[in-house]
């Protein structure tokens, strides 16, 4: 049994790993989206540019976590 429980506590920290980085995504997100109505106007294309990035690297390293969570049979 200790292998099973080992392999619960590994997916347990992999999904805690996802949960926060889909927490910056959506972080990035807010805060682009919030530039949008405020009254200066958007950010600058450089900033834009690398706040799709940086979503982009969140959700990449979530799949890649995802694709690495050990399999636990019922």
């Amino acid at each position: 049994m200790p292998e099973k429980e080992d392999k619960a506590s590994d997916a347990m920290a992999a999904l805690d790993a996802i949960n926060r980085a889909l927490l910056r995504a959506d972080a990035v997100c807010h805060l682009v989206m919030a530039s949008f109505e405020a009254d200066e106007g958007p950010f600058s294309e450089e900033i834009m540019i690398s706040s799709v990035d940086s979503i982009l690297g969140a959700v990449n390293q979530a799949r890649i976590i995802a694709n690495g969570l050990p399999r636990i049979a019922g």
